[in-house]
């Protein structure tokens, strides 16, 4: 009894152990077809959430699909599976989610105490104060929770393109954590063809397509017959990467594809028989951009159908420019000159048109203008912010630019994922004091020193990017109740420089000066190292390390920091980052050894002594 006793006790001053969180993330197919429909258009991704030695409990909340790719999404759900957040509007079906009935958190696993998480993918121990949470048991432990959810996702309404899906675990106490999957899972959304049967034509006739309508872009045809044209299948896809065997090289005499062009709208033509081109005077065709996708440096009116000319050596891109015209193209295709007869833009339809006689893979891309284009609302200081057309800062300086559209609601979080692995930002997430709508977030990479500052940031710079949310003024305490921005830092630049990840934070322009904003390390993967960065508004950026001449700025902790996600979504609080301490403290290890020694004293002195009465 007196045993018992004192392991109890000293079990009891030696303060529990860190609760160890592992999440990990499989697929169960590598590709679906873009526009399928029943199994054969859902990817079902199972995430693993281990809790080991559970002695201290995890205020776990919620638990997150991020996609990034073509269509970044962002998918929450709540401990038991419920409550999803995240799918597309109209939309209820687009995810589901099954978990495991057998051992998921519940009431006999969740109870009062003190909470520490130690992340298994970050190496950091995180402390969450006293409150309620997963795997509490007054420190007596608990079996490991291995918990297992089934996510469906229904890829129907989705743009094609290579993807790659990470999953979270978001928990929140007097700080919040995500503890990141030990793994992500890429996978493709293969293009969709659009089969269009082309009837038989009499001589000098035409034949209309219509309005084909896809997710990525729309497009329509006009067939004109020369002599008569016969039934002919139309394959189309419509899709954000280029097509198969094409490549994204620039023709340099003509402006090719290159710095102009329209990201991610590809599309690709081709009939089941050639011969059918023999009898036909011209194509009309019409493809359909997205206003607020043209580059930020270039002129709408300069937009022109690119094409991709497979025949020439090297293969190339030709813009469907119309100096002169009609005009043979620089290829023959199937035997016969392929000729431009007309081209031009519609800037009220919002398409380019061209007039040619052979179908081939079509881009849309205009002209990079020298100059810097009116500012539609971007911001030299802090606070505002521009969002659609140019920000104001010189093109020369801009590496790459990458903007999404989503919506902004009161209260829950939403995530701009970056696809372009040039780009320093994993995603940026907002969570809205108002819901404001569609909202464009544009990240510019640098070059160099944003020419929107007075000073280049302090410290050893690794990247110089500008963002820009919403409108000019949008960004604001006002709209935004808070913002986190994650990045990544290649590890051969933290090695080669002598960095530890302590030593990165992220810089951001007022107005007047740099201030560092509040940063935390999340991760480290093979090729980068993760981080965080907190904020309320936006301008330019910089991630920068080793900075000693200026004092951080905290960020002020949200309003809400104890709703619950179920009202709120993602609750905001301060995250801080915390030096991976050992699983026990130096202290617990002496009284584990001073209780066994006193142990087998008593044991041994009780023995001697019932000896002795013998």
């Amino acid at each position: 009894m007196l045993i018992t006793f004192l392991i109890v006790a000293m079990l009891i001053l030696s303060g529990p152990l860190a609760s160890a969180l592992k999440v990990t993330l499989s697929a169960n197919k590598p590709n679906v077809t873009a526009g399928a429909t029943g199994a054969a258009g859902n990817i079902t991704f199972t995430t693993w959430v281990n809790l080991s030695s559970p002695d201290a409990y995890v205020p776990i909340q919620r638990i997150y699909l991020n996609l990034s790719g073509p269509l970044p999404r962002s998918f929450s759900f709540n401990p038991a599976g419920g409550d999803i957040q995240g799918y597309a509007t109209g939309y209820p079906n687009e995810i589901t989610i099954v978990a495991n009935p057998s051992d998921g958190f519940n009431s006999s696993n969740y109870g009062f105490g003190p909470g520490i998480g130690y992340g298994y993918n970050t190496g950091i121990t995180y402390p969450f104060g006293s409150g309620y949470g997963y795997g509490s048991a007054g420190g007596a432990g608990l079996t490991p929770l291995n918990v297992s959810y089934a996510i469906t996702l229904n890829t129907t309404n989705m743009y094609d393109g290579n993807y790659t899906a990470r999953t979270n675990v978001y928990a929140v106490g007097n700080q919040a954590v995500d503890f990141l999957s030990t793994n992500s899972v890429s996978f493709e959304i293969l293009p969709r063809i659009i089969t269009v049967p082309i009837p038989g034509i009499d001589a000098g006739n035409t034949t209309e397509s219509g309005l084909i309508q896809t997710p990525v872009g729309n497009f329509s045809f006009m067939i004109v017959a020369g002599t008569n044209a016969s039934a002919v299948n139309l394959n189309v896809t419509v899709q954000v990467n280029p097509p198969t065997n094409v490549s994204y090289q620039i023709n340099a005499s003509t402006g090719g594809l290159g710095a102009g062009a329209m990201p991610g709208l590809y599309f690709n033509y081709s009939i089941d028989d050639p011969t059918w081109y023999d009898n036909i005077s011209y194509i009309h065709m019409r493809m359909y951009y997205n206003q607020s996708d043209i580059p930020s440096n270039v002129v709408e009116s300069t937009l022109r159908p690119a094409r991709y000319l497979s025949n020439t050596t090297p293969a190339s891109w030709v813009k469907l420019e119309c100096g002169t015209c009609p005009r043979t193209l620089e290829v023959a295709e199937d035997g016969r000159n392929v000729n431009l007869n007309a081209s031009g833009v519609n800037e009220t339809g919002n398409y380019v048109w061209a007039n040619v006689t052979h179908f081939s893979s079509y881009g849309v891309a205009g002209t990079v203008t020298a100059t810097t284009p009116p500012s539609s609302g971007g911001s030299s200081g802090g606070g505002g912010g521009g969002g659609g057309g140019g920000s104001g800062e010189n093109f020369s300086n801009i590496v790459l630019k990458e903007r999404y559209e989503l919506q902004i609601f009161k209260d829950l979080t939403t995530t701009y994922s970056f696809k372009n692995a040039s780009n320093p930002l994993i995603y940026v997430k907002i969570t809205g004091n108002v819901s404001a709508g569609m909202q464009t977030v544009s990240v510019e990479v640098l070059k160099n020193t944003s020419t929107l500052v007075k000073i280049a940031a302090p410290g050893m710079v690794y990247k110089n990017v500008n963002i820009w949310v919403g409108t000019s003024g949008f960004a604001t305490s006002k709209n935004i109740k808070d913002a986190t921005i994650n990045f990544k830092i290649d590890n051969s630049w933290l090695t080669s420089n002598g960095i530890s990840g302590s030593d990165v934070k992220l810089l951001k322009w007022d107005g007047s000066k740099w201030i560092q904003l509040e940063t935390t390390i999340i991760g480290k993967l093979d090729l980068y190292t993760v981080f965080e960065g907190k904020t309320t508004s936006f301008s330019p950026f910089a991630i920068s390390a080793k900075v000693s001449e200026i004092n951080p700025v905290k960020t002020p902790e949200g309003t809400q920091s104890g709703t619950t996600p179920a009202t709120t979504g993602e609750t905001t609080a301060t995250r801080t980052e915390t030096a991976k301490p050992p699983a026990a403290s130096t202290l617990t290890y002496i009284l584990i050894v001073i209780g066994i020694v006193l142990a087998v004293v008593i044991v041994v002195a009780y023995y001697r002594l019932k000896k002795k009465e013998e």
